[in-house]
């Protein structure tokens, strides 16, 4: 079908400028995070005090790769690639929901598919592409809560936004960032003419508390 040569041809974009850089060799925080952390598992990773070089998630499925298919630079670096992919995948996905046009999310993914630091992050065993895919993930999640509140968005943005913590502490920000947006809307509701008790009172801790983490 028509519909999927965009979609094809956004893959073979964003893989071509991707590909070509997965056998580069390793950057200086590559090697000293892939010897500190990717060569010794779980416990380096996730038990031994923190150091603002381990990115653990990306650590933890770097280990996995390695220790699958062996230790090169391809394996190590193949999570980011993996999540690199579907970051572009979301950004379309998201657009087209956002903007209610094909066009829109075939434009933003192409756009991301294109952007030199997104592909460099793509091919680099570090922490950036999963936490931006995470970071997207919790937009996503957080659109669809202040849309239509649902106990599966709220899992979604609560698990989205771990993950993207887990991936680069620096991302924690998002927490704040998302907090005052829903408390936000929590004022929004409860002082929206017609809103029954219960909803006040609810929008009222959800104010509360978003307001709190955004502070």
């Amino acid at each position: 079908p028509t519909r999927w040569l965009p979609c094809s041809l956004i893959t073979a974009v964003t893989l071509g400028m991707r590909l070509p850089l997965m056998g580069m060799s390793m950057t200086i925080d590559e090697a000293n995070a892939h010897d500190a952390y990717t060569l010794n598992g779980f416990h380096a990773i996730f038990l031994e005090p923190y150091n603002s070089n381990n990115h653990p998630l990306n650590a933890f499925f770097s280990w996995m790769c390695v220790s699958l298919l062996g230790n090169t630079e391809w394996a190590m670096r193949l999570p980011a690639l993996l999540f690199g992919l579907a970051t572009v995948a979301l950004a379309g996905r998201f657009a087209r929901e956002l903007a209610g046009s094909r066009v829109a999310g075939w434009s933003a993914a192409l756009l991301l598919a294109v952007t030199p630091y997104h592909a460099a992050y793509s091919a680099s065993s570090r922490g950036y592409s999963l936490a931006m895919f995470f970071a997207l993930a919790s937009g996503w999640f957080l659109y669809h809560a202040l849309r239509r509140p649902s106990p599966r968005a709220a899992a979604g943005l609560a698990l989205s936004l771990g993950l993207t913590a887990l991936s680069h502490l620096f991302f924690m920000i998002l927490f704040a960032a998302w907090g005052f947006a829903l408390g936000l809307w929590g004022a929004v509701l409860l002082f929206s003419p017609g809103a029954r008790h219960g909803r006040r009172v609810a929008a009222w801790v959800l104010a509360c508390l978003g307001v709190g983490a955004g502070a």
